[in-house]
């Protein structure tokens, strides 16, 4: 369960946030769907290689870290 909570909220926020950059730069629009998938592979894949720079190796400890990391990085 402690491994599952961060992967679903970075999941959420990716794809939360890849909705929010489809709608607000129209050349990356995917449609819903796909801005929501991009979204969430891209929050997932960006905690992750986040966690590889040592400098921001901290601030992915936590729920809250991951989820931030995960929408900035969702829609990219």
């Amino acid at each position: 369960m402690e491994v599952i909570v961060p992967i679903l909220v970075q999941l959420i926020a990716g794809g939360a946030g890849g909705n929010v950059i489809g709608q607000l730069i129209k050349s990356l629009n995917l449609g819903p769907t796909g801005n929501t998938i991009a979204g969430a592979v891209g929050g997932v894949a960006g905690t992750r290689l986040a966690s590889l720079i040592l400098w921001l190796s901290g601030l992915v400890g936590g729920a809250t870290a991951a989820a931030a990391t995960g929408a900035a990085t969702g829609g990219l």
